[in-house]
């Protein structure tokens, strides 16, 4: 009934059943086959439209598509991943089956095919337990020739999903043969038993004139032969050369490049922000001073109101604004701010990207005895995502590791894939920047369809999550890291030209942060002016009353010019002005009124708020708030951001290269001499204490690359692995 389904953002339950995401909804109606796959927000969610084959494609990716259908009756099952191989098994009498695999419409959706128009299958084996499937299917269907779909797991299990009545095999010589010989057998013993027996008897006889025992067969032997006569997969070396073989390929590799990786912390005690804490909280979390982490859409949508509320609220209060206070400052408004452009951007939420943490600071009883936080720490973590860059290069290794790799190349790696011969893994962190640079690999690895650009699927039918190889760091080699820190601070203090080198990345972040802090106000005026207002990103919390009276200030940043707006010739005639000034320039610094409106919004979706921001952090978190006149630079700078900066800098300087950003390219070549002395040695100065460290650290995943070792050395008969 209706009023007994419930479908929440993730789940469809009936009643005390309940099915998560991802699952499959099939329709009741045999005769339909329109199949949908729908996958959880925490991957993006999205669906999979699987349909009959219509010219190369029997499925479509429907990114939006995250509610099920109510136009009639479903059934709903749990989402198999298959590592992106269907099995087709055609069976004959019990104790025969031909089986042949090809790639999943679940994974693209589009349907390989030969040089003939034919869709491209590889004959494979049959495992033990898969015969016995096959040999109780016929039997309880009373299907004498039939045929069925078969999902195998990697973990070896599988699953039948569909049983069709009368299927034959297209274009197998091999299996028509087989069959033939087997119907032709039935037949006569059935038809005609004495016939039958009398005719073997002969063959059998004329056999043994010949001397050729050894093709002597009795009649149990024979029929049991022809009766379970299976078609074997081809196993030769795809080169032909005899020798060595290869066993298996193990790779390691880091995820593409990506945004910076960025936090924002806020102190807060505001009755909004604790209403939120306790709605997702459980109940005896204020107690325990349990934190609780908002990564579901809901959540986060939930954050975003709190947020932009509060936004609004500070923005109507306060008679101070961005533009009257210094661009390296740090106050809540400002973070305030922030966290509402990182929930906003993008317009939905896929919880791979943006998590925001409310840590318990206070708490304290109510009247009625239960714990309620008073206090908060508001900590909202985004960026590090994987850049269109990253993507490409994920892509780029994968069709390079498919071609160089394996003997016969990209086909026989293809070959040993669909023949279930390849045994094929892929691990990785929780990271959303790890698991979409492994889902593009992945793509031009196994020659998937990269037209579509969903990655989704391949995420569930491929990837396996383990978050234990590598991410955690030991306590065991946390105090060498320390003293490894401290080491690389006395060196500094002691070495002038490192000091030197600290103060110049020092005016180099301030530098950065005044133009940033320029570019937004520049921004922020044309959006009050009424020019441009798509350059004003995150402007939404001020006021057009208030932009008004910030006019001003406006002015002041952007200098004795005024700039006309609306006409597309403007911005032409602006590009030309702009590139005169600079070639006429000694000053590397174009000011912030001579970038043309195009050129003055960063790429990839940030602000110029967030970018801005994401300055200003990174310069308060290098330069220690405690610092006074007169400490060592080891004191007055904190080393371990070193690495956190080199990441910004290279991000602005490859991808935002169309804002003309001179101090960039000056802090990025400053600061990569300084990391490429400082970073290797914060795991320790000498080889011997960096190999102690790395492999303390690397050790689950060292674990695990050396038992799929002695298991292909242990049995070579076995798949290999990649």
């Amino acid at each position: 009934e209706e009023g007994d389904f419930v479908e929440g953002d993730d789940f469809v339950a009936i009643g005390e059943r309940k099915i998560i995401k991802p699952f499959v909804e099939k329709p009741v109606d045999a005769n339909r086959h329109d199949v949908r796959i729908y996958f959880p927000s925490s991957a993006g969610g999205g669906c999979k439209s699987l349909f009959r084959k219509v010219g190369d494609r029997s499925g479509q990716w429907n990114p939006d598509i995250n509610r099920v259908r109510r136009d009639g009756s479903y059934v709903y099952e749990a989402f198999v991943p298959t590592g992106g191989i269907d099995v087709k098994v055609y069976a004959i009498a019990p104790s025969y089956a031909h089986a042949e695999a090809r790639k999943s419409p679940a994974v693209d959706g589009k349907v390989e095919r030969d040089a003939n128009g034919k869709e491209v299958r590889h004959a494979v084996r049959l495992l033990d337990d898969q015969k016995r499937v096959a040999s109780k299917i016929t039997s309880a269907f009373r299907q004498g020739v039939c045929g069925f779909d078969m999902l195998y797991t990697p973990i070896g299990t599988s699953y039948v999903c569909d049983v069709n009545g009368f299927s034959f095999v297209k274009g197998s010589e091999k299996y028509l043969n087989d069959a033939a010989a087997l119907l032709h057998t039935i037949c006569m013993a059935s038809l005609r038993p004495a016939r039958f027996l009398e005719i073997w008897d002969r063959r059998q006889e004329e056999v043994a004139a010949s001397g050729d025992t050894d093709d002597v067969e009795d009649r149990r032997t024979a029929v049991r032969r022809l009766s379970s006569a299976m078609p074997n997969a081809p196993s030769p070396r795809a080169d032909g050369v005899s020798g060595e073989e290869l066993l298996a390929v193990l790779i390691v590799a880091r995820h593409g490049d990506r945004t910076p990786k960025m936090k924002c912390k806020v102190n807060t005690g505001d009755p909004a922000l604790l209403s939120l804490y306790h709605r997702w909280a459980p109940e005896d979390a204020a107690a325990k001073k349990k934190e609780v982490k908002l990564k579901r859409p809901r959540q986060l949508r939930d954050a975003q109101q709190v947020v932009a509320k509060l936004v609004e609220e500070l923005a109507s209060s306060t008679e101070s604004s961005d533009l009257a206070s210094s661009a390296v400052d740090d106050s809540d408004e400002r973070k305030l701010k922030l966290m509402h452009e990182v929930l906003q951007e993008g317009g939905h939420f896929s919880g791979l990207n943006r998590k925001l943490q409310l840590k318990v600071k206070k708490s304290a009883a109510d009247e009625s005895g239960l714990f309620r936080a008073t206090k908060l720490q508001a900590i909202m973590k985004y960026g590090g995502l994987l850049t269109p860059c990253g993507c490409h290069q994920a892509e780029a290794f994968g069709r390079d590791a498919a071609a160089t790799l394996y003997p016969g190349g990209a086909a026989g790696l293809m070959r040993l894939h669909s023949t279930f011969r390849l045994d094929f893994r892929c691990y990785t962190s929780d990271e959303g920047r790890v698991q979409q640079t492994a889902a593009h690999w992945i793509r031009t690895f196994l020659n998937l369809d990269t037209s579509t650009g969903d990655i989704t699927p391949i995420l569930f039918n491929y990837i396996n999550i383990d978050t234990k190889m590598l991410d955690e760091m030991p306590h065991a080699v946390e105090a060498t890291i320390e003293r490894a820190r401290a080491r690389i601070g006395e060196l500094v203090d002691s070495d002038p030209t490192a000091q030197d080198e600290l103060r110049r990345i020092k005016l180099h972040l301030t530098a950065i942060c005044d133009h940033f802090c320029a570019l937004y106000k520049s921004a922020l005026g044309r959006a009050g002016g009424g020019g441009d207002d798509s350059l004003a990103d995150g402007l939404s919390f001020h006021t057009a009353g208030k932009v008004a009276d910030l006019q001003p200030a406006v002015k002041a940043a952007q200098g004795d010019g005024s700039e006309t707006s609306g006409a597309a010739s403007d911005d032409e005639r602006e590009d030309k002005e702009r590139d005169s000034l600079v070639r006429q320039s000694d000053s590397p610094e174009p000011a912030p009124r001579l970038l043309s409106r195009r050129q003055k919004k960063p790429a990839l979706g940030e602000s110029l708020y967030s970018a801005w921001m994401r300055w200003s952090s990174i310069r308060r978190a290098f330069l220690r708030d405690e610092a006074v006149e007169g400490d060592s630079p080891s004191t007055a700078f904190d080393l371990s951001k070193i690495s956190d900066i080199f990441d910004s800098a290279y991000y602005d300087t490859v991808h935002n290269a169309h804002l003309r950003l001179p101090q960039v390219v000056e802090l990025f070549a400053a600061i990569r001499q300084f990391a490429t002395r400082v970073v290797p040695n914060e795991y320790g100065g000498l080889p011997t204490r960096r190999l102690k460290i790395g492999s303390t650290i690397c050790a689950p995943l060292l674990s695990k690359l050396t038992k799929d070792i002695d298991k292909c050395l242990s049995d070579p008969s076995r798949p290999g692995v990649v």
